[in-house]
């Protein structure tokens, strides 16, 4: 019997990547899956894969960013499993430039999806868990550490991680709601994979020279783990959302 069995769990970015490995991993655990994405082939891909899981998934084809599609969400998922335990805020998008490069578009798409629709997800979700859930958002390193290109990036997933510890404090004395960030390096996904980051092999002098001008103690080895390591961790990101979201113990 998995850790899940009865559960049910929305996840969102679950067409790809860190996303849709969460979602399988949540649906072999046997957990109820509402998998949300803008991806619609994406998607129906996953409800293929997942079809001999232990668990379900059912797929919600939707762009998140705005409180109308947040609540649409997580009312999908009461309406289709009878309520919800967990919810995982995957979903990001990354986009890189110069700062004097930077569009307003660009930027705010970043705050749209990585930090506005997070939030109103979250407020849906609070108000749909009877007795108590829990809420993992996926955050970044870049939220802890400025990188040289990633402004928007690095800004709108630090705001992940203050506002994941915003909502959190109102639950901290009876813990009846577990909500945390989990802060992964760069893990090869077709986000990373297909985003237009800049060459490191043509832009490497460029950013060590920038880092090191600006007094950053850093080597030029250093600037290529942090800004282009990958990590054999993406299944160790999985793991700790499901870790994080075992929700045994007589919650919902």
């Amino acid at each position: 019997m998995g850790r899940f069995e009865g559960k049910s769990a929305l996840v969102t970015g679950a067409a790809s990547g860190m996303g849709r490995a969460t979602t399988l991993a949540f649906a072999n655990e046997g957990a109820n899956v509402l998998a949300v994405d803008i991806d619609a082939d994406g998607l129906a891909t996953l409800a293929t894969e997942a079809a001999e899981a232990s668990g379900s998934v059912v797929t919600h084809h939707a762009a998140i960013g705005t409180r109308d599609a947040g609540h649409a969400a997580v009312a999908a998922a009461v309406e289709a499993f009878g309520g919800l335990d967990v919810l995982a805020n995957v979903a990001g998008v990354v986009r890189s430039a110069h700062t004097v490069d930077v569009t307003e578009d660009d930027w705010n798409l970043m705050f749209s999806v990585n930090v506005s629709g997070m939030f109103w997800l979250c407020q849906a979700a609070l108000g749909a868990f009877d007795g108590g859930g829990v809420i993992v958002n996926v955050a970044s390193n870049a939220g802890l550490m400025g990188q040289a290109y990633f402004a928007g990036y690095c800004a709108s997933k630090g705001a992940v991680v203050n506002l994941t510890k915003a909502l959190a404090m109102p639950f901290a004395k009876d813990n009846s709601t577990r909500i945390n960030a989990l802060a992964p390096r760069q893990t090869p996904t077709p986000m990373t994979g297909t985003t237009a980051l800049l060459d490191l092999k043509t832009s490497f002098g460029a950013v060590r020279n920038e880092l090191e001008s600006a007094g950053q103690p850093t080597t030029g080895e250093r600037t290529v783990e942090i800004h282009a390591q990958t990590s054999a961790g993406d299944i160790d990101v999985v793991r700790a959302v499901l870790d994080d979201a075992d929700v045994a113990g007589g919650r919902r």
